[in-house]
């Protein structure tokens, strides 16, 4: 083809186009137009069905007008409980809001004192309120009837020095929170199931010099279906004591496999970390953990734990 052709072409295919575009656009516009059009009769249909049916005569200058949607006034905190009870203050909170609500106000005996116990009753109601939400974890319940209890005796043996603040904590976990749970996504985590944990003190009875015994339960928790999931199983994941040494906090540790060979665990520690001036919660651990230079400065904490009857 010439070249003269082929940009006679061009022209022809530009034009074509052209024209394409412009009759789109316009059929375009045409339907938009009645789109709208159908749009205003049908607002227009509506509003003359809700005010004074066939002879109602809306007024000119409000043809695209919404029809008035009826309501009906209700203190907040009974549409709370009704439309949304999830969200709704939990019954303490209710009750001293009730009582805030109808005390007389008696501005000559009111002082310093209850205007700080108004606040604290006023601080009590927002707590209830957030308590009654469903937006932290579940709160977890005690097993009225555990059967599996353990009994556990720890001695200490060439400490350095003395221990205070003797005791210790149970640490239970939910082994199956994947299922249980409902899935949560935020931009920081993405997608995601709460992890329940619930931690429990526990104290020690000295028995003897440097010989404290302590009882704890292995299922001290229900197991529950908060969310209609399943049940939330609840498991023991470790037993820890804890004994404050000079600066620092010494925290061995049973776990539930060791509870149950019911055999005693003797965990070794250094005098150093004892006598140093700070430092991090110190484990323990066997003595072929520690170098050969201070195998001459350790001392062991044995807990020996036995299984006892409900």
């Amino acid at each position: 083809m010439k070249p003269e052709g082929m940009m006679y072409a061009a022209v022809a295919l530009s034009a074509t186009l052209s024209l394409g575009v412009l009759v789109a656009f316009f059929w375009s516009e045409r339907r938009w137009r009645q789109w709208d059009r159908e749009q205003a009769q049908r607002l227009r249909n509506l509003r003359t069905d809700h005010i004074g049916g066939e002879n109602a005569s809306p007024r000119q200058d409000d043809e695209l007008a919404w029809p008035p949607i009826p309501f009906q006034r209700r203190p907040f905190h009974e549409a709370l409980a009704e439309d949304c009870p999830e969200l709704a203050p939990s019954p303490q909170a209710r009750a001293i809001a009730q009582y805030l609500a109808t005390r007389p106000a008696n501005p000559e005996t009111e002082n310093d004192e209850m205007r700080w116990n108004e606040a604290t009753a006023t601080a009590a109601v927002m707590v209830g309120m957030l308590s009654g939400c469903h937006f932290g974890p579940p709160k977890p319940r005690l097993n009225p009837h555990p059967q599996e209890r353990y009994e556990i005796t720890m001695t200490i043996e060439d400490a350095p020095g003395p221990f205070t603040d003797i005791g210790g904590f149970v640490q239970y976990d939910v082994d199956n929170y994947e299922e249980c749970m409902p899935e949560k996504w935020t931009f920081v985590r993405g997608h995601y199931h709460d992890q329940l944990d619930e931690f429990i003190p526990f104290a020690y009875t000295q028995i003897a010099e440097n010989v404290y015994r302590t009882r704890i339960t292995v299922d001290a928790l229900r197991n529950v279906d908060y969310h209609g999931l399943g049940e939330c199983r609840w498991g023991l994941t470790a037993v820890t004591s804890n004994l404050r040494g000079k600066n620092v906090d010494f925290i061995p540790r049973l776990h539930l496999d060791e509870l149950r060979k019911q055999q005693a665990k003797r965990i070794y520690f250094s005098t150093r970390t004892y006598f140093a001036e700070k430092g991090y919660p110190d484990s323990g651990g066997e003595r072929s953990e520690f170098g050969p230079e201070v195998q001459d400065e350790l001392f062991t904490i044995t807990l020996t734990p036995r299984r006892i009857s409900p």
